[in-house]
């Protein structure tokens, strides 16, 4: 009986240790594609200002479209 309990436990911690390191893996992978976006000036400075920040929008919107799951 104390068994079945402790399974059952270590399987509700283990649920919740999953989903706690799920949720901090996404508001990583989210920082990092902010900070991505925020560099791409950077490399395309060379650009005039309005071609750069058209592919800005455009990067923007394909991340956007990764993020939830439209691709195609």
């Amino acid at each position: 009986m104390l068994e079945t309990l402790q399974l059952i436990l270590d399987t509700i911690i283990a649920i919740v240790d999953f989903v706690v390191q799920l949720v901090q893996d996404l508001i990583f992978v989210v920082q990092t594609l902010g900070q991505a976006i925020l560099t791409i000036p950077d490399y395309l400075s060379w650009l005039p200002a309005e071609v750069a920040s058209l592919f800005i929008v455009v990067f923007s919107v394909v991340l956007i479209y990764k993020i939830v799951g439209r691709e195609g």
